[in-house]
């Protein structure tokens, strides 16, 4: 009994220990398994606009997102009616989460950034069209 358990032991460790190599043995590359491919997050491409967060664009309590949340304390927010609330997006270099939604007109595939009280910012902004936008899971 005690020799079985010695020889399963010893084919572990020369048979399927080495799948699970650290990184001295990853870089010799010996008896590694491939790695996955990184599949959290995707790329789609989107009509991306601006908002602020004044009455004339948003309903009677224009500070309060669908999430519930406080907008003009958040970073880098934005809505959208097609991913969930709480996603998250890359978008020129910076990072938004999806804090609303958008009037229910705009149901397919529409990004509205928040610009909170830059009006300004946001006509200047205006609306781009087919934006590859990297979307996280």
């Amino acid at each position: 009994m005690k020799t079985e358990i010695l020889i399963v032991s010893l084919m572990f460790l020369f048979l399927l220990a080495p799948q699970y190599a650290d990184t001295a043995d990853e870089k010799m590359n010996i008896g590694t398994l491939p790695r996955a491919e990184d599949k959290s997050f995707y790329y789609s491409e989107y009509e991306v606009s601006a908002y602020t967060l004044r009455e004339e664009e948003c309903d009677s309590d224009p500070f309060i997102g669908a999430s519930l949340t406080d907008l003009r304390f958040e970073k880098n927010t934005f809505a959208s009616n097609q991913l969930p609330l709480g996603a998250w997006i890359e978008y020129d270099g910076k990072f938004f989460q999806n804090q609303d939604r958008m009037n229910k007109r705009y149901n397919g595939n529409y990004l509205d950034l928040c610009f909170k009280f830059d009006l300004k910012g946001a006509r200047e902004f205006g609306r781009k069209y087919n934006q590859l936008i990297k979307v996280y899971k």
